[in-house]
């Protein structure tokens, strides 16, 4: 996550707009899929330079130009492709703007006064920890706000800045703890940062989507047509 414009002072001293940078899942998965097919070009090339494949190095060719060119075709869209939070001190609100090609799309998450604190979130997947920064609001509802990473130290410096830059309170966190959020009986909610081992004594973290169906469609269309198109050259390339 890259934070612009030094957030973290006073209001009346902030830019217009803070742009909070992150690899939205969209993203992520178009740097997978070009990757993917990028190594399965330089892995024909490399055949192409012994004598081609068992099909024949002609036909092999035809393979290596189709296979570089879905690279191509996947780096593009990756190129065109940009979707980040702004924090407007002006307008005291957080957006998620989405942007693909010539459409932009841009989404209003919450108001300033909607959020309640904002800390880093520990996540844990067989032994091997992440950290996000969390945003929770009044109505105890944790908002990921950004991309998971190991670093604890530089994704809780974030959560630092920015509950310095929405004039939120800042939730005590440290590495390897999780965010467990309840509810009161005067039904506001209630939060902290518990060991992983104690999750299960005050109740659980509520996460949601920043992303909007529009955002979902073109991950999943992505999704599918980009795995449909590598198996399809793989099981060329194998002679399926």
């Amino acid at each position: 996550m890259v934070i612009h414009d030094k957030p973290g002072y006073l209001h009346d001293e902030m830019p217009d707009y803070i742009k909070v940078d992150f690899d939205s899942d969209l993203e992520t998965l178009l740097n997978v899929l070009t990757g993917c097919s990028c190594l399965l070009t330089g892995l024909l090339f490399l055949e192409l330079l012994s004598g081609g494949t068992s099909k024949g190095f002609w036909p092999s060719v035809w393979i290596f130009l189709k296979m570089a060119a879905l690279t191509g075709i996947f780096g593009f869209i990756r190129m065109n492709t940009d979707n980040y939070y702004v924090l407007s001190p002006k307008e005291r609100a957080i957006f998620y703007r989405f942007k693909l090609f010539g459409y932009e799309n841009l989404k209003k998450l919450y108001s300033f006064e909607d959020i309640r604190f904002a800390t880093t979130c520990g996540r844990n997947s067989k032994g091997d920890w992440s950290y996000v920064v969390g945003l929770v609001d009044v109505k105890g509802v944790l908002t990921d706000f950004g991309k998971s990473e190991k670093n604890f130290t530089a994704v809780n410096a974030a959560a630092i800045n920015i509950a310095g830059a929405i004039g939120c309170d800042y939730l005590e966190a440290a590495p390897e703890r999780v965010l467990l959020i309840e509810k009161t009986p005067e039904g506001k909610a209630r939060a902290e940062n518990v060991r992983y081992e104690e999750k299960n004594r005050i109740g659980s973290e509520t996460s949601t989507s920043s992303g909007s169906p529009i955002t979902t469609f073109f991950k999943i269309g992505c999704g599918c047509w980009g795995l449909i198109m590598l198996l399809g050259f793989t099981f060329e390339l194998l002679g399926f």
